[in-house]
Formats: structure tokens, C-alpha cells, sequence
């Protein structure tokens, strides 16, 4: 498209400044040679911008896929997070449950009548 338009707008300006049969034979073979060059240069400009948009594609193509992934990766994080967390919690628990326990026992072991040698608190009284 834009190929066809600069070479319309030459072939008025040729055409523009052509009087009867007075141009001679090197004039035109030199506007055939800049045409020529000027549609080759054209074909290079064109190939470069399909280029670039198919690395402008490439490009977007790659961020979209990095966008999913990362939401991926972070919600796969922030559910490994809370699972870790309610682990932490469920294990703390029975830590505590464990240590109450380790307590009853040994308050239920002791005897209760005599006081231990070592300990400054008075007997219980039955």
C-alpha cells in the first residue's frame, strides 16, 4: 500500500515534467534506476516493520505467559504459606497438649502427704 503510493506520486512527478519527446533516453533510465532503488529501499522498510511487529507479538506473548505464571507461582505460594502455618499451629498445640499432660502426671505421681526435701512449698493438706 504504501509501496503503491510513492510510486504514483513518481510517476506524476514524472509525468508532470515530461514536455513532448524532449527528455532524453539517460533522464529516464536514470528515473527507472531511483525507482528501482527507491522500491528496493521500500521492500527493506517493509520487512523490517513485519519484523518488528513480530517481535512486538513475541514480546506481549511472553509477558501474558509470565502474568499467568506468576499468579500461578503466587498463589501456590500463598496457599503453601498458610498450609506451613496451620502445620506450625497444629504442632504448637500438641507441643502444649503434650506438656499439660507431662504436668498432670506429675503432679498426680507426687505423693501428697510428705513434702520433698527439696521442695519450698508446704504440704497439701488432704
Amino acid at each position: 500500500m504504501l509501496r503503491a503510493r510513492v510510486l504514483l506520486a513518481i510517476v506524476l512527478l514524472g509525468a508532470s515534467g515530461c514536455g513532448a519527446s524532449s527528455r532524453s533516453a539517460n533522464d529516464r533510465q536514470r528515473r527507472r534506476l531511483e525507482a528501482r532503488a527507491l522500491e528496493t529501499s521500500l521492500d527493506r522498510l517493509e520487512e523490517r516493520l513485519l519484523v518488528d511487529q513480530a517481535r512486538a507479538r513475541f514480546w506481549r506473548e511472553l509477558q501474558q505467559r509470565h502474568e499467568s505464571v506468576s499468579a500461578i507461582a503466587c498463589t501456590n505460594l500463598d496457599r503453601h504459606a498458610q498450609s506451613s502455618a496451620l502445620l506450625e499451629e497444629r504442632h504448637r498445640a500438641k507441643r502444649e497438649a503434650g506438656i499439660a499432660t507431662e504436668r498432670r502426671l506429675a503432679e498426680s505421681s507426687r505423693p501428697r502427704g510428705r513434702a520433698r526435701a527439696n521442695d519450698p512449698r508446704p504440704p497439701r493438706s488432704p
